[in-house]
């Protein structure tokens, strides 16, 4: 359901030689995630990045913690993927969060034992 939705947007992404239009493109994808993750959380402080681009990954989780600052949340889990529909099978959102870490003070990133496809957010 959702996954067909964001392909179909992705989709519509690729072809557009509009500039403008990808743009609207891509904050529709990223909003879509967004909400899904309000609607259908998995867990309690529990997001699922999926399909978002590297740059609304990176706002949603500097709103993440901006929102765990306020409610005094220690930790939260981020659902990043592996990699495996990436290109290369390189994982674009986590080494965009990893390779960003200037932009996260005082947090921290760290890949689950037995899942590295999810990082747990230490924000201090």
């Amino acid at each position: 359901m959702i996954n067909e939705k964001i392909g179909k947007l992705y989709q519509k992404r690729k072809v557009s030689s509009n500039f403008k239009k990808k743009q609207e493109y891509a904050k529709t994808i990223n909003e879509t995630i967004r909400q899904w993750n309000e609607d259908y959380p998995k867990a309690p402080n529990y997001y699922d990045l999926h399909g978002m681009t590297e740059q609304g990954a990176i706002n949603y989780v500097l709103d993440i913690v901006k929102w765990m600052r306020v409610k005094n949340v220690k930790t939260s889990r981020l659902e990043t993927g592996k990699g495996n529909h990436s290109v290369n099978n390189i994982p674009a959102i986590k080494t965009a969060l990893l390779s960003g870490l200037h932009i996260f003070n005082g947090c921290s990133f760290t890949p689950l034992p037995n899942n590295d496809g999810i990082l747990e957010l230490t924000v201090v």
